[in-house]
């Protein structure tokens, strides 16, 4: 799965279910440096 940080941002306005498994798939896989921070916190 890649995904771009922007992409996610914009997921979480527009379907937060959806930014919650992507995610869960991010932080399960490490791969941290592709997490929407702002929106975590």
């Amino acid at each position: 799965m890649s995904i771009q940080v922007s992409e996610l941002k914009q997921l979480y306005e527009q379907d937060y279910y959806l930014w919650l498994e992507k995610t869960t798939e991010l932080l399960q896989a490490g791969k941290l440096n592709q997490l929407d921070r702002e929106n975590l916190t």
